[in-house]
C-alpha cells in the first residue's frame, strides 16, 4: 500500500508501454527515489521509473504488486502473495478473458472490449480461472495462453499446459495464437488487433467443455502427471532430471519430544515449550543441563566395571533471534536462582560477621608489622612476630556464597569460580558469547579450553602461574549450556582449536525448526503444580549429599548399570562402533561420535537421578527402561550433529546456490540466461565465475537443468548459458 501511494497513474509514454504499443489500463508509476522511500531494503537493477502492477484479490482486496521495468523485466514483490491474484482491465459483463502477463491483457482488452484478469504467469491461470467463475458464474470466459516454444529440457509449453487445464476447470473456450514462440501482443504488433480478434472469434465458435465431465476430469489428470508425454515425442521432465531436486537446506530432523523425558521434567519441558512456543528442544536440552548442575560431583555413572562418567554435559540447541530463548532460560533456571537467593540470604549474616571480624585481625596484624619495623619497640621483635603469626592463624574464613551457574566467565576466573563452589559450577546461556572468550577474545586470540576440556571430562587441574594465585581442582565438573544462533554453529568449526582439541565433539546439538511466523501468539500459562512439581524434583537433587568413602571422606555416588541396561547400552556402542568406519554414518564426525556411547551413559544417569529425586537411600542401579530412553535421545542427537557439522563445513558453492534460488522463486524464473541471474545478484557474485559454482550446484541436485546450445563452431561465453527449473518445484508457483 505505501507503494502505490507513493506512485502515480502510468505514463502512456512509459518506454515499455510504448514498446508494446497499449495503453496503461490503471497501472501506477514510481521512480525508483520514491520505492526507494517506500521500500528501502528493495533493490531492481536498472535505471528509469518503473510500471507497477497491482495485484488483487476477488474482493479487490490488495496483496502485492509486480514492477516491470524500462526493458521489459518482470519482478514481484519480496514475500508477497502471487497465488489466485490479478490484475483486472475493463469492467466484466457477459464475457470475460483470463490471460498471463499485462502486455497480453491489454492487447486482449483493447482488441475485443471485454473484461481482462491478467494471472501474471502461466501458473497462475487455474487459479485466477477457478477464482473467477466462483465469482461470476454465468460469465463466458475464454482463456487466453501464450503459445511457448517447448522448453528444450522438459518439452513442456506452459502457456498450453496449464491455459487448457485452466479452461477444462471452469468450462471456458481456450485461445492461443497461431504462431510458436508469440503471445497476443506480438501478434497484434505483427498482424494488427483485427488478427487477435479473430482468434477469439474462432474460439468461441469452438463448444466450451463441460468443467464436471469424466472426461474433463481425466484430462486434468493426464496434464498433471509428469511421467506422461504431454506432446508426442516430447521427453518428460522426469527424464530430463536425474531424480527429485536434493535439498539445499537441512534436513528434516527428528524432533525432541517432551515425553521422551521422565516424569516431573518431562512435564516441565512441555509446559514450557507451549506457553512460549518455541520448539520442545530448547526446553529439553536447558533442562538436562539444569539436572546437570544440581548433581555434577555428587553422582557418577559407571556403565561397566572400571569405567565411569561424570554428569556433566554440553549442550548447545541453536536457535536465532526472536525466539524466546530467553524466557525458557529464564523458567528452566528459576528454581536454581531461588535456591542461590535463599542461600545468600541465610548466609548473609555469617558472611558479614566473618568479614567484620578478619578486617579487625587484620588492621591489627598491619599494626605490629609497623611496630616491628620501628627501631623503639616496647616489646622484642620475636614478641611482635609470634603475636602476628598466632593472630594470623586464628583469622576466620569468609563463608562464600554458593554459586551454581554463571553466564558469562573468563577462563582465569573459572578456575577460582569452581574452586569457591566444590569444583563443580554451570555455564547457561541464552547466547553463545562464551565461545568467542574461549576462542581468545580476551587473550589476544590465543585459544583457552583445557578447563573446559578438563571441566566435561572430570580430570584433574593444576595451573600455577605467577601473575595469579594457583588453582589446583582434583574432580572439576562443569556443565555448559548455550543457545546459539545457526550462524554461531556455522562459525564454530572455523575456530582454531575447537575441533582439533575436542571441543566440538563434546557438545550435544540440537537444530530445530524456528516456528517464526507460525506461532498462534496466544500464550498458555504454566501451571503452578507443575512450576512446584519442578521446583520439587531440582530442590532434592540439591539437598542430595554425596557418598562417604571407608574414611568417611565424601565421593560421588555411582549408578551402575543392570546386566539387561548395560547389554542395551553395549549394543547401542557396537552399533556408533561399526557406523565411524569408512562410508559409516559417522565417517566425517568420528571425533564426535567417539564420545557419543559416552554421552548416551551421561543422559541416563540424569534420567535415573530425575526419576529417583529425594528417594533415601538413593539406588545405585539404572533401569533398561531408563537407559533405552537415553539411547533413544542419543540417536535423535546424533542426526542433528550431522546436521550441525554439515553447517560447519558448509561448502561456499552451497550458500551461493542458495542465493540463487531464492531470486529463482521470487522472480519465478522458469528459465533463464546466466547473465540476467548475474546481473540480478551483483552484490553477492563480483564476477561470473564467482556465480557459476552455485549454478553448478543446483544443476547436480536437480533444481536446474542446462539447456544445450546449438554449436555454431565459436566457444561460448559462460555468461550466455541458459538454465531451466525442474517443473516439480514450479507447480505451486502463482
Amino acid at each position: 500500500e505505501e507503494i502505490i501511494c507513493q506512485s502515480n497513474e502510468a505514463s502512456p509514454e512509459h518506454p515499455y508501454l510504448k514498446k508494446k504499443h497499449v495503453q496503461p489500463h490503471g497501472l501506477r508509476q514510481i521512480s525508483r527515489t520514491e520505492l526507494k522511500a517506500a521500500a528501502p531494503d528493495l533493490e531492481i537493477f536498472g535505471s528509469g521509473d518503473l510500471l507497477v502492477v497491482p495485484l488483487q484479490d476477488t474482493l479487490g482486496k490488495l496483496w502485492s504488486v509486480q514492477f516491470i521495468t524500462d526493458g521489459g523485466d518482470k519482478v514481484f514483490l519480496e514475500g508477497g502473495r502471487v497465488e489466485a491474484l490479478y490484475f483486472p482491465i475493463g469492467e466484466i459483463k457477459d464475457r470475460g478473458i483470463i490471460c498471463e502477463g499485462f502486455a497480453s491483457g491489454a492487447t486482449d482488452h483493447e482488441a475485443t472490449g471485454h473484461a481482462v484478469f491478467c494471472a501474471m504467469n502461466a501458473g497462475n491461470l487455474p487459479k485466477v480461472a477457478n477464482a473467477q467463475r466462483e465469482k461470476h458464474p454465468a460469465v463466458k470466459f475464454t482463456i487466453a495462453a501464450d503459445h511457448d516454444k517447448p522448453a528444450k529440457n522438459s518439452g513442456i509449453r506452459a502457456g498450453e499446459k496449464f491455459g487448457r487445464e485452466a479452461a477444462l476447470a471452469i468450462g471456458a473456450r481456450f485461445a492461443m495464437p497461431p504462431v510458436e514462440g508469440m503471445d497476443f501482443n506480438d501478434l497484434a504488433k505483427e498482424k494488427g488487433l483485427e488478427a487477435v480478434c479473430a482468434e477469439f472469434d474462432s474460439a468461441l465458435k469452438t463448444p466450451a467443455p463441460e468443467s464436471n465431465s469424466a472426461e474433463t476430469e481425466s484430462v486434468k489428470i493426464l496434464i498433471e502427471h509428469e511421467d506422461v508425454d504431454l506432446l508426442p515425442g516430447v521427453p518428460t521432465p522426469n527424464s530430463l532430471f536425474d531424480g527429485p531436486p536434493v535439498s539445499l537446506d537441512l534436513p528434516d530432523l527428528p524432533k525432541l519430544e517432551p515425553s521422551f523425558f521422565p516424569s516431573w521434567l518431562g512435564n516441565m519441558i512441555s509446559a514450557v515449550s507451549e506457553a512460549t512456543e518455541t520448539p520442545p528442544e530448547l526446553a529439553g536440552l536447558l533442562g538436562l543441563a539444569v539436572v546437570a548442575t544440581c548433581v555434577q560431583g555428587k553422582v557418577v555413572v559407571s556403565p561397566s566395571p572400571g569405567y565411569r562418567e561424570p554428569l556433566s554435559i554440553f549442550v548447545a540447541p541453536a536457535l536465532d533471534s526472536g525466539n524466546r530463548k530467553t524466557a525458557v532460560l529464564n523458567e528452566m533456571t528459576r528454581p536454581l536462582r531461588d535456591w542461590e537467593r535463599e542461600q545468600a540470604e541465610e548466609l548473609q549474616p555469617e558472611v558479614d560477621r566473618a568479614t567484620s571480624e578478619r578486617k579487625t585481625l587484620e588492621a591489627r596484624i598491619d599494626y605490629l608489622r609497623k611496630e616491628a619495623a620501628k627501631k623503639k619497640m616496647t616489646k622484642t621483635f620475636e614478641e611482635l612476630v609470634d603475636e602476628i603469626a598466632e593472630i594470623d592463624a586464628k583469622l576466620p574464613e569468609v563463608p562464600s556464597i554458593p554459586r551454581l551457574w554463571t553466564q558469562d566467565v573468563t577462563p582465569e576466573r573459572l578456575g577460582p569460580l569452581m574452586a569457591e563452589n566444590g569444583e563443580r559450577i554451570s555455564i547457561l546461556s541464552d547466547e553463545g558469547g562464551i565461545c568467542e572468550t574461549m576462542a581468545g577474545r580476551y587473550s589476544s586470540g590465543i585459544p583457552n579450553l583445557d578447563l573446559f576440556l578438563q571441566g566435561h571430562a572430570g580430570s584433574a587441574v593444576r595451573v600455577d602461574r605467577g601473575s595469579r594465585p594457583p588453582v589446583h581442582l582434583q574432580s572439576p565438573t562443569l556443565t555448559v549450556a548455550l543457545s546459539p544462533q545457526t550462524d554461531v554453529i556455522r562459525g564454530l568449526g572455523l575456530k582454531p582449536g575447537f575441533r582439533g582439541r575436542g571441543l566440538l565433539a563434546r557438545i550435544l546439538y540440537a537444530l530445530p525448526t524456528s516456528p517464526l511466523g507460525y506461532r498462534k501468539l496466544e500464550s498458555k500459562p504454566i501451571s503452578q503444580s507443575i512450576r512446584a512439581e519442578y521446583s520439587w524434583g531440582l530442590r532434592n537433587l540439591l539437598k542430595m549429599l554425596p557418598a562417604t568413602d571407608e574414611d568417611g571422606k565424601p565421593v560421588p555416588h555411582v549408578i551402575e548399570y543392570s546386566e539387561d541396561a548395560y547389554q542395551e547400552w553395549h549394543e547401542f556402542s557396537l552399533m556408533v562402533e561399526r557406523e565411524m568406519r569408512d562410508e559409516g554414518k559417522f565417517d566425517q564426525i568420528n571425533d564426535w561420535a567417539s564420545k557419543l556411547p559416552g554421552a548416551a551413559a551421561r543422559i541416563a544417569g540424569l534420567f535415573h537421578c530425575v526419576e529417583n529425586a529425594g528417594s533415601s537411600p538413593f539406588p545405585n542401579e539404572i533401569s533398561p527402561q531408563t537407559i533405552k530412553r537415553a539411547l533413544d535421545i542419543a540417536a535423535i542427537l546424533s542426526e542433528h550433529a550431522l546436521a550441525a557439522f554439515g553447517l560447519m563445513g558448509a561448502d561456499p558453492a552451497i550458500e551461493g546456490a542458495k542465493k540463487v534460488w531464492r531470486w529463482v522463486e521470487r522472480t519465478q524464473s522458469e528459465s533463464f540466461k546466466a547473465r540476467d541471474c548475474f546481473q540480478a545478484l551483483k552484490g553477492s557474485f563480483r564476477l561470473m565465475k564467482e556465480l557459476q559454482p552455485a549454478l553448478d550446484v543446483l544443476v547436480e541436485r536437480a533444481y536446474l537443468a542446462k539447456i544445450p546450445q546449438e554449436n555454431s563452431g565459436k566457444v561460448g561465453r559462460t555468461s550466455s548459458a541458459s538454465y531451466c527449473v525442474n517443473p516439480s518445484l514450479t507447480e505451486d508457483w502463482a
